[in-house]
């Protein structure tokens, strides 16, 4: 009885703090669309923030304000476009600058597309994000953590290419943990 009672005990404390975790999703008060993803058991629960879709054109800067952002560690940005575009926009180059204020926390000067790797979650969500190859240890280089007491964050992105056959909408996803 006392197993049983200690279990029930843990159980219920396991999803108490599931649901803690995922109301800190109201202190976020930045861009775009944020998702709480819930991790499989003894797995690494995350965010994710789509932030609005913009247009690719020959050249673009969009800044996004990212005020709020849930603590964690290992934030990776990626940017996402549609699998029909996916060769065309390879020839284009994509940069990021995180900021605080005007502290500058990881810059990806821009890079081009075809250098970075595409971890396809299906159709319209071809995920690029850069690590270089050469060097194993820089997998994480481009990454952030935030912490209780981190300033307000805004991410200024660039894309530069060339003129694409039609309109295409991507964006930026911002994100961490959700998974084992």
């Amino acid at each position: 009885m006392k197993n049983l009672m200690l279990t029930l005990l843990c159980v219920v404390a396991f999803f108490t703090g599931c649901n803690m975790e995922s109301k800190k999703a109201l202190d976020y008060n930045g861009d775009g669309k944020l998702v709480y993803l819930k991790a499989p058991l003894f797995g690494i629960s995350g965010w994710r923030f789509e932030l609005p879709r913009f247009g690719l054109t020959n050249d673009i800067e969009v800044k996004y304000n990212l005020a709020g952002l849930p603590e964690g560690e290992k934030y990776k940005v990626y940017l996402i476009v549609p699998s029909s575009y996916v060769l065309d926009v390879k020839r284009g180059t994509f940069g990021f600058k995180l900021m605080q204020g005007k502290n500058i926390v990881r810059e990806l000067p821009p890079t081009p597309i075809s250098q970075m790797t595409n971890t396809s979650n299906g159709p319209d969500d071809n995920n690029f994000w850069f690590y270089d190859i050469k060097n194993p240890g820089s997998v994480y280089a481009y990454d952030f953590d935030v912490t209780k007491d981190s300033p307000p964050f805004n991410l200024i992105i660039s894309y530069h290419g060339e003129s694409l056959r039609g309109p295409v909408a991507a964006y930026v996803k911002i994100e961490r943990g959700g998974y084992k």
